[in-house]
């Protein structure tokens, strides 16, 4: 297995994680240098099967086999640094924490009404505000969101604005990665 920086990123619904890894990318210099590996993709994996079957079928297997799905992802990356953006399961960050030495979580924290209106502003969504709660809820029955937050390393609070994220995601990349690099 060839050497790779990886990082967890995890929170709840819409808390800004896949806008807190592109942020990354940007500062770091883009895609060549952090790849932006989605928990999502390969849940959903398969253009030919509806989204969520795969998901369904890997929730039925266990983390266990997601963790080994993933660890084949972020091999076959070609960047020094991956970021595993959605992390749901502990025994999944335990597995990455062996397989990859220095891996650690982030935990992304943004408030309800912020989560609520990334919800509304997706394009072509149909679902209301009713779905989001129901998905909310889903998740906290699935995941133990407290346990993953209470282990993250670090612990960043969005506002839902770029120009706010943009200073942390600095702060992060100079002292847990640049040095890495």
């Amino acid at each position: 297995m060839a050497i790779k920086i990886v990082r967890g990123v995890s929170g709840r619904v819409y808390a800004g994680k896949s806008s807190f890894v592109r942020a990354v990318q940007e500062y770091l210099g883009g895609g060549e240098i952090v790849a932006h590996l989605t928990s999502a993709a390969i849940m959903n994996r398969g253009p030919d099967s509806p989204r969520g079957e795969l998901r369904d079928i890997i929730h039925g297997l266990g983390p266990e086999f997601f963790a080994a799905r993933m660890i084949e992802e972020i091999e076959s990356r070609q960047t020094p640094i991956v970021f595993v953006d959605g992390l749901r399961w502990l025994d999944v960050i335990g597995v990455l924490q062996r397989a990859y030495p220095g891996f650690f979580c982030i935990w992304i924290e943004a408030p309800l009404n912020i989560r609520m209106e990334r919800w509304r502003n997706i394009p072509n969504k149909i679902e209301g505000d009713e779905n989001f709660l129901a998905l909310e809820e889903y998740e906290n029955r699935l995941y133990d969101f407290s346990a993953i937050k209470a282990g993250a390393t670090v612990q960043i609070t969005t506002d839902g604005t770029k120009e706010a994220l943009l200073p942390k995601v600095k702060f992060l990349c100079d002292v847990y990665l640049r040095a890495l690099l």
